[in-house]
């Protein structure tokens, strides 16, 4: 699997720069009042792609603090369930409450 990776990400960089080296146009953006320097196109699409990567990054790490948090609070419920569980468990049972059990049963 990791031939198979290596070889797709090495196909991937010869083609971007091949891309590179066969689109050497120039190119200015322009967006209301903003002007870019005149670039090669390949570089305004690594831009785009790099910022595309900061903000999938940043949607993950939030989805990644959330889960987190979500863990947490079950992990803490599930120590205060135990703590209920070995209380209970702990519990001495009387004639008294077998009797109660016994006719609360009967009903």
């Amino acid at each position: 699997m990791r031939l198979v990776k290596l070889i797709i990400w090495i196909v991937v960089l010869v083609a971007g720069i091949l891309f590179a080296l066969y689109n050497k146009q120039t190119l200015q953006l322009n967006f209301l009042m903003l002007h870019s320097k005149v670039l090669p196109v390949w570089s305004f699409l690594i831009i785009a792609f790099v910022i595309g990567l900061m903000i999938s990054f940043l949607y993950g790490l939030i989805d990644i603090m959330r889960l987190k948090t979500k863990i947490k609070g079950q992990a803490n419920e599930i120590d205060e369930l135990k703590k209920e569980i070995g209380y209970l468990r702990n519990l001495t049972i009387t004639k008294e409450d077998k009797s109660e059990q016994i006719t609360a049963d009967d009903q």
